[in-house]
């Protein structure tokens, strides 16, 4: 099987209630001092001003034919180096997902520096659940892995423009700088394997990735309790 730039949406109202959830947790917003329920209430009401606008948009390729041995990953001639990806059984990998998805743009430089705050972090949250509903979209063909990529776990942020490459972003509205770093700023770019039942998650620790730590807040890895 192979799916190639494969379009992928949904709105901002469908993953509204997920996206609300990451941000009050993010953010500690659900603390009982007036300053956060302040905060919460003018973040909520920033939301549903923009909420009918937003739409998450993904596109990916799904490969049944990929090279994984210790830390090299082949996907379609596009190699990808990770220490962490040791802790990966290749024989357990049926084949692998790659993906680019963005919410778009949060930025609005006209509004007060508190709102601008808070549209970023709305569009983070959004930007996540789009890919956790991606996730679960994905695992309807069956079992699939943690997210890797840069800015995820673990893939070094330079394999950006190689990973980009493999999918027709363009279609969604997103490009990759010269710095590899995607645009719109809430996008991300992963590879997600589809897995053997018998699948065991990887191990792994913040020492061992070389992503990004400016997207530490986006990864799936916590250190306190292993993969979420």
């Amino acid at each position: 099987m192979r799916i190639m730039n494969e379009v992928w949406s949904m709105t901002g109202k469908d993953c509204e209630t997920m996206a609300t959830e990451l941000l009050i947790d993010a953010n500690d917003l659900d603390r009982p001092e007036k300053r956060y329920q302040r905060m919460l209430r003018q973040a909520i009401e920033l939301k549903d001003r923009v909420v009918n606008d937003i739409s998450v948009r993904a596109i990916y390729n799904y490969y049944d034919d990929v090279y994984l041995a210790d830390s090299i990953l082949v996907i379609d001639g596009k190699l990808f180096v990770s220490s962490t990806l040791k802790n990966v059984d290749s024989s357990q990998l049926l084949g692998a997902y790659v993906f680019v998805l963005t919410a778009g743009d949060f930025s609005f430089p006209e509004e007060p520096m508190m709102e601008q705050v808070l549209f970023d972090l709305w569009g983070t949250a959004f930007a996540t659940a789009g890919r956790k509903h991606l996730q679960v979209h994905f695992a309807s063909e069956g079992r699939i892995s943690e997210v890797f990529g840069p800015g995820l776990y673990g893939i070094p942020m330079e394999s950006m423009q190689d990973l980009v490459s493999l999918v027709d972003a363009d279609r969604i509205g997103v490009t990759v700088n010269d710095s590899c770093f995607l645009w719109p700023v809430k996008s991300y770019g992963g590879i997600i394997f589809r897995v053997a039942d018998d699948y065991k998650p990887r191990g792994g620790s913040c020492v061992a990735c070389r992503g990004s730590k400016l997207s530490c807040n986006l990864c799936e890895y916590n250190p306190n309790g292993g993969a979420q």
